[in-house]
């Protein structure tokens, strides 16, 4: 592949080039495409790589981007060859359904058919069923919440606040006292006027009142990230902290939350950044527009991205981030 100046936009319009061209094959042939199943082989594999897009949407390009980045990164840490380094080839299919429309039932309405709902991420404890990842997952790199009752969210989340605030030596003694975790996911269910009896939580209902109840008592300490097993390159769910020092970041998975140890670990990457949402091997390979990236050490850091040397602090009017040194 002949070296740009930005590969990584390259790759991204190859992958949309693949996946416009595989919707507009389709259309001509009167089928809608549904998924995509893709295939990728290089000399620098050791076998092909076969990547399931369970929906096409805006999305599917950059899913096969990141899927290609962990791939090339992967090979790197092995001391192979780029995956760019020679010819590669992308095999593609569509698994589509015909146009025929769907009878209508008694029920139906005049105004058509009703708008398919969002798919509800409902932590309801225990795991009820199965569910195929788009990319393997490594459950080492999870703070896995088992209990009783259906609130796994909260477990997970404050698990995470605990650990982030206390020394590692009283964190392992936490996790093995599950009469004090009760406790406090008690006590931090009362305050926020939570009902303990529900069947289960969506994060996106109760996250922003952990969030709001965080900041009274730690101001400018949490953010809140969830990631869904389905497809865990991005989150899927923040709070609209813009500072924070420490991100506290649960896995939903099987109807069930769990809090995540590490992101690296979790995907296999050896870099992740969460105001990007992209996974890098390097400090250079980093995104430069990135928002949380010193343009001047290339460090990440919410709180501030340049180590304290006792010159004056600095705003940037540009990106409005502080910068403690220039």
């Amino acid at each position: 592949m002949e070296e740009a100046i930005n590969p990584e936009g390259v790759l991204k319009d190859i992958f949309n080039y693949c996946v416009q061209t595989l919707i507009s094959d389709s259309r001509e042939r009167g089928l809608v495409a549904k998924r995509i199943i893709v295939n990728l082989s290089s000399e620098n594999l050791d076998t092909d790589v076969h990547v399931h897009i369970q929906k096409i949407n805006t999305d599917a390009a950059e899913s096969l981007l990141h899927r290609f980045m962990i791939l090339d990164q992967s090979n790197k840490t092995k001391g192979r060859d780029s995956l760019t380094g020679k010819p590669f080839t992308i095999d593609a299919t569509t698994l589509a359904s015909t146009t025929k429309k769907r009878r209508h039932t008694n029920n139906a309405t005049s105004t058509g058919a009703p708008k398919r709902k969002r798919r509800k991420r409902v932590g309801a404890g225990r795991r009820r069923r199965f569910r195929p990842a788009h990319i393997t997952i490594n459950r080492r790199g999870l703070h896995p919440i088992n209990n009783d009752d259906s609130n796994c969210l909260f477990r997970a989340i404050e698990m995470l606040r605990v650990k982030a605030q206390s020394p590692k030596q009283t964190f392992y003694d936490y996790l093995r006292n599950e009469a004090k975790q009760t406790e406090d996911v008690n006590i931090l269910m009362r305050t926020m006027g939570v009902v303990n009896s529900e069947d289960g939580y969506e994060i996106e209902i109760y996250g922003p009142k952990i969030q709001q109840h965080y900041d009274r008592l730690y101001p400018g300490q949490f953010k809140i990230f969830a990631f869904d097993e389905e497809n865990p390159m991005k989150p899927y769910y923040s709070t609209d902290v813009v500072e924070y020092k420490k991100p506290l970041c649960v896995l939903f998975s099987e109807d069930h939350f769990d809090g995540i140890k590490s992101l690296n670990t979790l995907l296999g990457v050896r870099a992740y950044c969460l105001t990007c949402e992209t996974p890098y091997n390097k400090m250079a390979d980093h995104n430069m527009k990135c928002l949380a990236r010193c343009k001047n050490c290339g460090r990440i850091d919410p709180s501030g991205p340049c180590p304290n040397d006792g010159t004056p602090r600095n705003e940037c009017v540009g990106c409005n981030k502080i910068f403690i040194n220039e």
